[in-house]
């Protein structure tokens, strides 16, 4: 096994980054090339596993074999367990600039077991301008034993300074034959779902991976795509878009309170908490502050969620008018949704091709508004109100 196993479909990138590989261990003699960085910008769509690419070059210039994938290093830096490997990801919405200059102050330490500091930062482009100006200096001149490893959508959606100081890495989408094959040889699902699951999660190995190992995400993501058919009515746009968002909402709540349970019961304890002798009330006053900070940190992660698993039902709407479009136009290309082609020829008869444009334009321009944090429910609303005008 190697680390680049887990880089699906990536083939051009996973070469560039074992010669890159190369030349780090090169650096430890001095001898490396002057092609030699420590600062990454690695991109990619949703999907495309561009973090997994920042994991596994982590892993493999801390690894004394190039990333083997079975050394205790490899192992930990793939299960997020190594003291010298840091993930920074958004708590919230935005990664600020206290937590750069976090970033920054642990950056100059030695590493403490491994050959280098390495700082994976996801979601590069949730950097707020003043923690991205925070940063300009440190990628600029990095430690001597310090690697900066940045994840982002596109380079566009990145700082043109923090662009210029990073050596440009871009994945695309995985081809669903590929994230097939990967959920049949890692997670033994039948071929049949693994394609079916790798063509419905639109190349998102992670996605596809939900959907095989889950019967319920799988039904979810069906009463999502039933939901142009029911839209016969004003009334039935609103009761669409509230029971959308209440599954929604459901799906992150089952998932985010164990969790926050969790978190705020290891803090309790790091207070003192089922020691004997202190008394809970003590506890309780003595992390009263910490306490606040870390409800603050979850519920900003709920919101995020939230709005992830919106964009998420979104594109699943996006493939299905994508396959109305092309029934009408008679384009012969195969379905995402198959499955449901008898339901797609109805929505195709239903509007014209310009309508389906149209159709898929808000159904963009309701990604581009939650994202950009305008109230979920009213997008829902309008977005439903509008796909039924144009049917």
């Amino acid at each position: 096994m190697s680390v680049w196993q887990e880089v699906v479909d990536q083939e051009e990138v996973v070469n560039q980054l074992k010669v890159a590989v190369t030349d780090v261990a090169k650096a430890k003699t001095k001898t490396a090339s002057a092609a030699f960085t420590q600062t990454w910008l690695i991109t990619g769509p949703p999907g495309s596993g561009r973090s997994t690419a920042a994991r596994a070059f982590a892993a493999a210039i801390q690894c004394d074999q190039g990333g083997c994938g079975e050394c205790r290093s490899c192992k930990q830096i793939l299960n997020n367990s190594h003291q010298d490997v840091t993930v920074v990801a958004p708590t919230g919405l935005t990664i600020g600039v206290e937590d750069a200059r976090d970033l920054i102050q642990k950056a100059y330490l030695e590493p403490s077991v491994g050959n280098w500091q390495v700082f994976i930062v996801e979601d590069a482009d949730r950097l707020t301008p003043p923690a991205a100006n925070a940063l300009l200096k440190i990628l600029e001149e990095p430690p001597t034993r310090t690697f900066f490893l940045l994840c982002a959508p596109a380079a566009e959606d990145v700082l043109p300074t923090i662009k210029s100081r990073c050596r440009h890495l871009g994945l695309r989408l995985p081809r669903t034959n590929q994230v097939a094959q990967l959920l049949i040889d890692r997670n033994d699902i039948e071929p049949e779902l693994a394609n079916f699951v790798a063509k419905a999660a639109l190349g998102h190995v992670g996605v596809a991976k939900a959907l095989a190992t889950n019967p319920q995400a799988r039904a979810r993501r069906e009463q999502t795509l039933q939901i142009p058919l029911n839209l016969d009515s004003l009334p039935a746009c609103f009761v669409q878009a509230q029971q959308l968002y209440d599954n929604i909402l459901a799906l992150v709540e089952e998932t985010q309170d164990e969790r926050d349970e969790v978190e705020q019961s290891e803090l309790l304890n790091a207070f003192g908490a089922g020691t004997e002798g202190v008394k809970k009330s003590r506890v309780e006053f003595l992390a009263r502050g910490a306490m606040k900070d870390l409800k603050d940190d979850q519920k900003s992660k709920r919101t995020r969620a939230i709005r992830d698993q919106l964009d998420r039902s979104l594109q699943d709407l996006l493939s299905l008018y994508r396959d109305v479009l092309f029934v009408q136009l008679g384009v012969e290309v195969a379905l995402i949704n198959e499955e449901l082609r008898s339901s797609i020829e109805r929505l195709a008869k239903r509007a014209t091709p310009t309508a389906t444009r149209k159709a898929l334009d808000a159904i963009q321009e309701s990604r581009a508004a939650i994202s950009a944090s305008a109230n979920p429910l009213l997008v829902l609303e309008s977005l439903l109100i509008n796909l039924a005008r144009t049917s």
